[in-house]
């Protein structure tokens, strides 16, 4: 073997071991882009959520301070003057209904403070024994003090007339609370009503008359925590309500009042937030569900995952010839944008970093203050340059009267203007600079001076400049791929061709019979295959030349009919062989319009190939033309076929895109006839329209603008039907 063919061989190995790398390399960043794009979708989303957790909070908190705010003006009414009862009570509480409360007292009672001495007069005064909360016929234990309620709004709640509030641990702790603490709003634990609701307690002290008392309003916790999260919570987040320890008792302390202790089943995350009001300790546990907000948007994630994964092999197979050639261009491309670009982080942190120079001048143009940074920059002191002409800092006088030309006298006003000059520092060396000139104006309008700012742009021009030719060098790189291509495309079409055409021959016998049936099918095999082998190449090529900005229109007086009748000419055979109905409604007599014909041709072509391929056997494909609302020709293609969703249209639109179905495993493409049909029409200066449903079928509207139109005129309806 010799030496040749030893390094020919090993580069055969290397270019195999370069292509093999490319293709691990893309699969492992596609999956783990992908990854990542999942994963910071979601963090995203649960911050979303957090985000509403803490105004759902919020929104609890304000509930519970309006019944605080209610319950302190009822408070108002009280006064050693006047001794409310029960009935003013019922009046007062039905007012609040007035105030558009998000939440209301499920009643409202006013409770006295009875000392052990004082207990007979009590019950003599409300006619009746003192009694333990839910139970009338226990009294309540004689101890040192009681609050047994004296006037209701409404007795059926529990809060009746009689009721010892301190027999019961939840409402002791709210009484004996405000008792202590006068002038504040206090909440107390969560307890069961006698109706078996789960309720809070809030109290305030009042005077009532001549007595000193707790006035008190039971709040509905179940109604409360339904109302607030049916109204203030986003679908999927779920409330869980747990109470935290007081210093009540033991067999008082409610631990899971709403919901249980474990989140509930399939939730992301849980979010616990505090609320604390008095003696009612809360821990308020979010659940994020899955179907909050809809879900993480992982739509991005899966295009780049598996998007990148086509799009590796596809960069494969289309550069593995090119690779030698380009690699060296890529590589030095690649890396002086990286030098280039990290010189421009590099001076605009410093730009953003350090002060620029700044000098004061008065209206004559003399400087009368400057900055550090105009010393370090320009290497004057305050004392070398104040009072001196502005002159100083710039390269020539030339320079400072350009930059001076219109600067008024002083009886004018002018606002903030930006220069480009060149500067000259104190040891000589001369720089370009920009310069940000305000005026400062007196309280009279006059002009009183200037405030200068500049800016050492020379390393900027220079970096501009090495930018543009790194540019140039890419858009050489670039042209030198889109030829690769357009060379390789037309040597493998040159055999291409000469395999569709002999298979031709042979299919149509022309040479005498070739015997074995399935011969015969095998040469309609490769002619098909040479077809639809052909159509990858053309458009690849056309979309190499789409990004290269060579794909040129040739724009003549066209027909739109003819281009039509091509294009069916061109399917019809696969729409037979589908088992499709194709129908045409054609406007007859329909304008002359500005178009390049085999343009309109391929689009026809991609369109009808697409509705063809994803349109069940049976099904109807369609196709319209006629004239839009504002003089536009439009020419539609629509089918019966399995449709695309909504969130989908996007991705079928880019290169190389496509969703994943049982049809189109079936029929597999490129993917680029929909984009190139896109490009086409919009270079026309036309609008490309696609309206789709899933199951339901799929139109595909081409409508060329009113500007196009050469001629209009009448129309009258054509429809033509051929079955498959």
């Amino acid at each position: 073997m010799t030496k040749a063919s030893v390094n020919k061989s090993r580069g055969r190995w290397r270019s195999s071991i370069l292509l093999a790398g490319f293709v691990a390399i893309g699969v492992a960043a596609s999956y783990f882009a992908g990854e990542k794009l999942e994963r910071d979708a979601r963090e995203t989303w649960l911050s979303h959520a957090n985000a509403d957790v803490l105004v759902a909070t919020d929104a609890a908190q304000s509930r519970i301070n309006q019944v605080f705010l209610a319950l302190r003006a009822m408070a108002v009414q009280f006064g050693p003057e006047i001794e409310l009862d029960s009935s003013d009570l019922e009046v007062a509480a039905s007012k609040l209904e007035d105030w558009n409360l998000d939440i209301y007292p499920k009643s409202v009672a006013f409770a006295w403070r009875v000392t052990q001495e004082r207990r007979n007069d009590a019950e003599l005064r409300l006619g009746k024994k003192i009694w333990v909360y839910g139970d009338e016929t226990q009294p309540a234990p004689d101890i040192y003090e009681t609050f047994p309620i004296a006037a209701t709004s409404d007795s059926t709640t529990g809060l009746a007339l009689g009721v010892d509030l301190a027999s019961n641990v939840g409402t002791h702790a709210v009484v004996s609370s405000a008792y202590r603490t006068p002038g504040d709003v206090t909440m107390g634990p969560a307890f069961r009503a006698t109706d078996g609701s789960l309720c809070t307690l809030i109290g305030t002290t009042v005077r009532n008359g001549d007595e000193q008392g707790i006035l008190v309003a039971s709040i509905d916790l179940v109604k409360f925590v339904r109302d607030f999260t049916s109204q203030q919570t986003p679908e999927g987040l779920r409330l869980r309500l747990s109470e935290r320890e007081t210093k009540t008792t033991e067999e008082s302390l409610v631990r899971n009042l709403i919901g249980g202790s474990a989140p509930y089943k399939r939730s992301a995350k849980t979010y616990t937030v505090r609320l604390s009001n008095g003696q009612a300790k809360w821990d308020l546990h979010w659940d994020v569900m899955p179907d909050y907000r809809g879900g993480p948007r992982i739509g991005t994630a899966d295009t780049v995952r598996y998007g990148g994964l086509i799009a590796t092999v596809i960069a494969v197979i289309a550069f593995a010839m090119m690779l030698a050639e380009n690699s060296v261009v890529s590589r030095r491309v690649e890396e002086r944008t990286r030098e280039l670009k990290q010189q421009r982080s590099f001076l605009e942190l410093i730009l953003g970093n350090i002060s620029d120079p700044m000098a004061v001048a008065d209206a004559t143009r003399r400087i009368t203050r400057i900055n550090k940074a105009f010393t370090r920059d320009f290497g004057y002191t305050q004392e070398e340059i104040e009072g001196r002409d502005g002159a100083l800092a710039f390269a020539d006088d030339a320079e400072f009267e350009r930059v001076g030309r219109d600067i008024p006298d002083g009886s004018e006003v002018t606002g903030d203007a930006i220069f480009e000059a060149r500067f000259r520092r104190k040891n000589g060396e001369i720089f370009l600079g920009e310069m940000v000139r305000s005026a400062i104006i007196a309280e009279t309008g006059h002009l009183v001076g200037y405030v200068s700012v500049v800016r050492d742009i020379s390393a900027r021009k220079q970096v501009e400049e090495e930018m543009r030719h790194a540019m140039e060098a890419a858009e050489s790189g670039n042209r030198a791929k889109s030829e690769f291509l357009a060379n390789m495309s037309h040597e493998i079409r040159t055999p291409l061709n000469a395999i569709i055409g002999f298979s031709d021959i042979i299919l149509s016998s022309a040479f005498g019979d070739i015997g074995n049936p399935r011969y015969a099918d095998y040469v309609n095999d490769i002619h098909h295959s040479g077809q639809h082998l052909l159509s990858i190449i053309n458009d690849i090529l056309d979309i190499s030349k789409i990004e290269a900005g060579s794909y040129k229109l040739v724009l003549e007086q066209t027909d739109v009919a003819d281009p039509v009748l091509a294009a069916l000419r061109i399917v019809n055979e696969q729409v037979r062989n589908a088992g499709l109905i194709l129908e045409t409604r054609m406007a007859d007599d329909l304008p002359m319009v500005s178009a390049d014909p085999t343009a309109v041709s391929r689009m026809l072509i991609n369109l009808l190939s697409n509705a063809a391929k994803f349109t069940p056997a049976g099904g109807t494909v369609t196709v319209e033309t006629g004239h839009g609302d504002d003089g536009s020709v439009v020419l539609s293609i629509s089918d019966t076929g399995v449709g695309v969703r909504d969130e989908d249209i996007e991705r079928i639109l880019t290169p190389f895109g496509q969703v994943a179905s049982a049809m189109s495993r079936d029929h597999q493409g490129t993917g680029l006839g929909l984009p190139i049909t896109k490009w086409l029409i919009e270079q026309h200066g036309g609008r490309f329209e696609l309206e789709s449903e899933e199951t339901v079928g799929t139109r595909v509207s081409l409508i060329f603008p009113s500007s196009l139109v050469v001629a209009q005129p009448d129309l009258f309806l054509r429809t033509e039907t051929v079955s498959g």
